[in-house]
C-alpha cells in the first residue's frame, strides 16, 4: 500500500515538473520569438479584431499591417508629410540579407561592443506637400529615457563599421551593394524629395543600451521655404517605441542560411 501510494506521488511530482518545463518553454519561445523594440500600447484594451490605434491625434499604431503583418508601424503625419516606422529585428534581417554569398550589411557579432552593433528600422517618408523637403539620415537619431542619443548610420558609416570589425571579404562586399538598393538614403541621394513622392527603406542606427526602456525615433524634414528669400524650416517626426532588455537578450543567434 505504502509503495503503491509512493509511485503515485512520484507520478504526480513527475507530471507537475513536466508541465512546468512545458510553460517555461512556451514563455521562452514566444519572448525569443518577439522584437525588443515594439509600439507603447494602447491606452485602453483594444477588441480582438482591433489592430489600429491612436497614441496621441497625429500618431497612430498598426500592430499588423497588412503589408507586412511581422513588423508592427508607427505612423506620424504633418505639415502634409507621412513619416512611418518599422523596427527589424537581427534574425528577421538574417534570414533575408545573411544568406549565400552575402554577409547582412547591418551585421554585427555579440561579442562586439554595443557602439559596433546595429537596430534598423524601415522608415517611409511621403511628400504631399507642393514643394520639395529634404532627407538627411545623419540628422536621424534615437534618444532613450536616460538621455542617450543613437545617431543614423549613412552608407558610408555603415561602411567603415563593417570593414572595420569584419574586414573586406567577398560576402561583405555582396553585402554593401545590397545596401545600396535598400537604405533609405539611397531612395533619395540628393536629400530632396519631390512633391507626391514616397520614398522607403532601412535606416540603421548605433545599437540601443540594454539598460533603456522608452524610446524616441527622431526623423527631421526640412522644408524648402515659399518664397526665394524664405528660410527652410526644420520639423521633427518623433515617433515613439518601447524597449525591452530582457526580450533582447533572448533573441535567436545570427542566421545563416
Amino acid at each position: 500500500m505504502y509503495q503503491s501510494r509512493f509511485k503515485i506521488s512520484n507520478l504526480l511530482l513527475l507530471c507537475i515538473f513536466s508541465l512546468m518545463v512545458y510553460f517555461v518553454g512556451c514563455q521562452a519561445i514566444s519572448i525569443k520569438n518577439m522584437p525588443p523594440v515594439f509600439p507603447p500600447p494602447a491606452a485602453e484594451e483594444l477588441a480582438p479584431d482591433v489592430t489600429v490605434y491612436n497614441l496621441a491625434p497625429d500618431i497612430s499604431v498598426d500592430i499588423k499591417p497588412k503589408s507586412d503583418p511581422k513588423h508592427p508601424k508607427i505612423t506620424m503625419q504633418k505639415e502634409d508629410i507621412i513619416v512611418t516606422a518599422q523596427y527589424w529585428r537581427r534574425y528577421d534581417l538574417d534570414f533575408l540579407y545573411n544568406r549565400g554569398g552575402m554577409t547582412s550589411p547591418f551585421y554585427y557579432e555579440d561579442a562586439w561592443h554595443q557602439s559596433e552593433k546595429t537596430d534598423v528600422f524601415w522608415v517611409t517618408i511621403t511628400n504631399n506637400r507642393k514643394k520639395n523637403i529634404i532627407f538627411n539620415v545623419q540628422k536621424c537619431y534615437i534618444k532613450d529615457n536616460r538621455e542617450d542619443e543613437y545617431l543614423g548610420l549613412s552608407y558610408k558609416d555603415n561602411e567603415k563599421r563593417l570593414l572595420y570589425k569584419a574586414g573586406r571579404t567577398k560576402d561583405i562586399d555582396n553585402g554593401l551593394k545590397k545596401s545600396r538598393e535598400i537604405l533609405l538614403e539611397m531612395k533619395a541621394p540628393t536629400g530632396e524629395i519631390p512633391p507626391g513622392v514616397t520614398i522607403e527603406g532601412y535606416i540603421p542606427f548605433y545599437q540601443i543600451k540594454r539598460a533603456a526602456t522608452d524610446l524616441m525615433v527622431v526623423i527631421p524634414i526640412e522644408l524648402e521655404p515659399d518664397t526665394p528669400l524664405g528660410r527652410y524650416k526644420t520639423i521633427e517626426f518623433q515617433l515613439p517605441f518601447k524597449h525591452d532588455p530582457a526580450i533582447r537578450m533572448a533573441q535567436p543567434a545570427i542566421v545563416r542560411r
